[in-house]
């Protein structure tokens, strides 16, 4: 590890060791607060035709930008106290399947983890609400894998990670729909919510978390192809999790499908 790596990490660890909201979480749904007075929580743009998405291997994983403004994705309602804009969609993994994710549900991980990544419209950029206590909303879904199992949809995501195994910096444009696999998530089922941090670097505390309580479904074939994926360092990237973080009295809160 070079020396500037070194001081980051040892940077960031100190940070994480005073701090109280860090993520990923082990979400005890007996104890979470349902909450049936929030307004709905909607997705606007998600499924629009005018956006074009790029796939790239951001050194951590492969990674999902869109760069239309005017039809970008984004969220509103729910928990969030404004619009957010999606800057980025990320994926973890395991070494094996069933231990991928890093929110884990009721003592237990699933195989994968989905993280978009949203940013307060009202701050201009993700640079500058990503310095803002409300700045960030990451929307997350679990990913379980079934063998004999092909979801036509994600194919379309993993027929591309071949052409991003490498961190070469080049992005794949990609289909207008690559996201369509989470449409049907985002229109059903209820998600937890609570005050967290980036899982990554710098680790800060000031993402709204919503995790999906229904898990994207694709087959183990699907999920073995990200782990042929390089990091930085040209090293297959096996597992990119980070580990469960404490809770620290901090209130989760549950809001169901239909109140």
């Amino acid at each position: 590890m070079q020396a500037a790596s070194v001081i980051v990490f040892v940077l960031a660890s100190a940070v994480c060791a005073l701090a109280h909201l860090q993520s990923p979480i082990d979400i005890e749904s007996d104890l979470a607060v349902t909450l049936t007075n929030l307004p709905e929580l909607t997705f606007p743009h998600y499924s629009s035709s005018q956006s074009t998405y790029y796939l790239a291997n951001s050194g951590h994983g492969a990674q999902v930008t869109v760069s239309n403004w005017l039809h970008r994705p984004r969220a509103r309602g729910g928990p969030l106290n404004g619009t957010y804009m999606l800057e980025q969609v990320h994926f973890h993994w395991g070494e094996e399947d069933g231990v991928g994710s890093e929110h884990w549900m009721d003592g237990s991980p699933f195989s994968m983890e989905v993280h978009f990544v949203h940013w307060n419209k009202k701050y201009g950029s993700y640079e500058k609400a990503a310095q803002q206590p409300d700045g960030l909303a990451v929307v997350a879904f679990f990913i379980e894998g079934l063998d004999n199992y092909r979801n036509t949809q994600f194919q379309k995501l993993v027929d591309l990670i071949p052409q991003i195994k490498d961190k070469t910096g080049a992005k794949v444009e990609a289909h207008t729909d690559l996201l369509a696999w989470a449409l049907p998530n985002l229109e059903s089922g209820g998600y937890f919510t609570y005050a967290g941090s980036l899982t990554t670097a710098p680790f800060s505390e000031n993402v709204r978390w919503i995790v999906y309580d229904n898990p994207v479904v694709i087959g183990r074939k699907q999920i073995a192809a990200f782990r042929e994926i390089e990091n930085s360092h040209r090293e297959i990237l096996l597992s990119n999790k980070r580990d469960l973080q404490q809770v620290d009295g901090r209130e989760v809160d549950y809001v169901p499908l239909q109140y």
